[in-house]
């Protein structure tokens, strides 16, 4: 997967799921993101707030590891 920022290659996957949302929850860690928290009341939808889990896929740097 690749995609590109301004031309430049992104380090960095974000994928905000809602928490019912079971089978993207699942594509999206079969695709190797990582869950990293609940963003409490973070969307309007419908007229009321809602939690989404933040999923994200980083890209190694050039020796190989994953940095912080």
């Amino acid at each position: 997967m690749t995609a590109r920022r301004g031309g430049r290659p992104s380090y960095r996957l974000e994928a905000r799921i809602e928490p019912w949302n079971l089978a993207s929850i699942r594509t999206a860690e079969a695709a190797g993101f990582e869950r990293e928290g609940l963003l409490r009341s973070h969307e309007e939808i419908g007229g009321r707030r809602v939690d989404l889990l933040m999923y994200s896929l980083l890209r190694p740097h050039s020796d190989g590891a994953i940095h912080d």
